[in-house]
């Protein structure tokens, strides 16, 4: 599921099946393009990510976990808006 917060600010939350450095990738790619958050593994084996940034950046890293890191297989991703929370930094929780 993936939360957009607002026009210049977006939250992301993504969930996959089963990956091994999915969140690793995503902490990397994050922090490389300048945006804050967090990503983490949940209960039933998805990963959320959830992303606050300039909405271009935001943008591509909803099309890179579309995709995820090579030898992912991203099964679903869900996007809705929410409002910034004014996150800074970018973790693996």
């Amino acid at each position: 599921r993936i939360l957009q917060e607002g026009k210049q600010d977006s939250n992301l939350q993504v969930f996959v099946g089963e990956l091994f450095d999915f969140r690793y990738a995503v902490r990397e790619r994050a922090r490389s393009c300048g945006v804050a958050g967090y990503v983490r593994n949940l209960a039933g084996g998805e990963v959320e990510a959830v992303f606050e940034g300039d909405a271009a950046a935001v943008g591509a890293l909803v099309e890179f976990c579309r995709h995820g890191p090579r030898g992912a297989e991203v099964t679903s991703v869900e996007v809705d808006d929410v409002p910034p929370a004014g996150r800074t930094g970018f973790e693996v929780r």
